[in-house]
């Protein structure tokens, strides 16, 4: 019975740790650019009627 309240004593515990870790501020997050580059020359280019 003992054995058995420590394990899930630590387990909780770690899955706790896990879980906190994942929302620590600056953890897994790149900045990515997402999307084309459009310049000014792009959109001069640009007439109406073009699809």
């Amino acid at each position: 019975m003992q054995n058995t309240k420590l394990l899930l004593t630590s387990f909780t515990f770690v899955g706790l740790l896990a879980l906190a870790g994942c929302s620590f501020p600056g953890v897994y997050k790149i900045d990515i650019q997402q999307g084309n580059v459009v310049t000014q020359d792009m959109i001069d280019q640009l007439r109406p009627g073009m699809t």
